[in-house]
C-alpha cells in the first residue's frame, strides 16, 4: 500500500519526499481535482493533505470521499 501527500508548501513536500513517501504541489483547483481524477488506484492507501488545501478544497474532498470508499484522507 503506498501514501501520497498533497500540499502547496514545497518543504513539506520535500520533508515527506526525504521520508520516501511521493507527493505533488499543488497550485491551483485544477490540479488539485486532477491528483483526485488520478486516485482510483487500489494501491494507494492514504492521502496525506495539509490543513491549508483541505480548507480551501473541502468540497471536492467530500465529493471524493462520498463517491469511493478508499483511499483514507488524513489533515494534517
Amino acid at each position: 500500500m503506498k501514501a501520497r501527500v498533497i500540499t502547496s508548501d514545497e518543504s513539506k513536500l520535500i520533508g515527506f519526499r526525504i521520508a520516501g513517501i511521493k507527493g505533488e504541489k499543488i497550485t491551483n483547483k485544477e490540479s488539485f481535482i486532477e491528483f483526485f481524477k488520478n486516485c482510483n488506484d487500489d494501491s494507494i492507501a492514504l492521502i496525506i493533505i495539509t490543513s491549508e488545501l483541505y480548507d480551501k478544497y473541502t468540497h471536492v474532498i467530500e465529493e471524493f470521499r462520498n463517491e469511493h470508499e478508499k483511499p483514507l484522507i488524513v489533515r494534517i
